[in-house]
C-alpha cells in the first residue's frame, strides 16, 4: 500500500490518494505523518481517493483501522472528510469505517461520485479531478520513511 498526499491550503483541503491493500498499518502511518506535512493545520478538510485501493478487506480490518487516531482538529471545529470509492464493496467497507470513526469534530462521509464529494466538501467545481496529477511515480510505499509524503517533497 502506498499513498500520495497533496496539501492545498488555498482550498483548505488535504487530498490523499490510496493504492494497494488497505490495512491498519497504512492507516497508522498516514495518521502519524499527515500532521507533519508543510502547510498542515488542524482546520483542513480531507478528501481520500480510494478508487485505486483494494478495500476488499474483512470487517475486523476496517474496525481495527477505525481505531487509528485522527490528525489534530481545532477545539470546537468541525472538519469534513470525504472518502471516494468506485465499487459497491468499497462503498460498504468505507461506510463501515465512517460509522466506526464517529468522533466529535469529524464529519465523515463516503461517495461514489467525484462531483458530489467535491460539492459536499465545498470545493470549487472548476478544479476537476484533484487526483489526476497524483501519478505512480509519486507514490510512497508505507514501509519507507516517511510512509506518506507531500507531493511537492517527492519531486525533490
Amino acid at each position: 500500500m502506498s499513498c500520495v498526499i497533496k496539501c492545498d491550503e488555498t482550498l483548505g483541503c488535504i487530498f490523499v490518494q490510496w493504492r494497494g491493500t488497505f490495512s491498519r498499518k497504512e492507516a497508522d502511518a498516514y495518521s502519524r505523518d499527515v500532521a507533519k506535512l508543510p502547510g498542515f493545520h488542524a482546520g483542513l478538510n480531507f478528501f481520500h481517493d480510494m478508487r485505486l485501493a483494494d478495500v476488499k478487506v474483512s470487517g475486523a480490518v476496517v474496525r481495527d483501522a477505525a481505531k487509528v487516531d485522527s490528525p489534530p482538529c481545532r477545539p470546537g471545529a468541525i472538519r469534513k472528510g470525504a472518502i471516494l470509492v468506485s465499487s459497491d464493496v468499497g462503498f460498504g467497507m468505507m461506510r463501515m469505517l465512517a460509522a466506526f470513526r464517529d468522533r466529535p469534530g469529524l464529519d465523515l462521509d463516503v461517495f461514489r461520485d467525484l462531483e458530489e464529494a467535491k460539492a459536499w466538501l465545498g470545493l470549487p467545481e472548476d478544479i476537476g479531478d484533484p487526483f489526476v496529477e497524483m501519478n505512480d511515480d509519486e507514490a510512497i510505499p508505507v514501509d519507507r520513511t516517511p510512509p506518506c509524503q507531500a507531493d511537492e517533497d517527492v519531486d525533490s
